[in-house]
């Protein structure tokens, strides 16, 4: 499964471009397919590519941002890395709420989960609340 991944993710990138919903999804896909197959440090190398694809392609309420940033905190939390799942969505949550309420959601349910992991539960209860 992860070998159709690394075939069509870079593919998709060389047709549609960086900016197109469908390059994100699919390098979203290829990394968490890395991770769950033990591919840790690649699935590090996706989650650098989508950063540097929302850095420079991305315009204030597209609906790319909130699927990378989705599937950015899912991996890291995937991967317990949860300070960088916290700080993606403390970066990334005003815009979501502004213009992707659902994902906003998400991303605020994402933020209590990692609080929690840290051992920060009252933060994360409050973040709850929040949603």
């Amino acid at each position: 499964m992860v070998e159709i991944a690394e075939v069509i993710a870079p593919r998709m990138l060389e047709l549609l471009g960086p900016s197109d919903p469908e390059t994100a999804h699919a390098h979203n896909k290829l990394g968490y397919l890395r991770y769950l197959h033990g591919g840790y440090k690649a699935s590090l190398q996706v989650l650098e590519f989508n950063r540097k694809m929302i850095e420079e392609n991305l315009e204030p309420g597209n609906y790319q941002a909130a699927l990378v940033l989705n599937n950015l905190n899912l991996t890291h939390q995937a991967l317990e890395n949860h300070p960088e799942a916290i700080a993606i969505c403390d970066l990334w949550i005003e815009e979501l709420r502004a213009f992707h309420r659902s994902e906003g959601i998400h991303a605020q349910y994402c933020r209590a989960h990692s609080r929690y992991a840290l051992g920060h539960r009252d933060e994360a209860i409050q973040t709850t609340r929040e949603c």
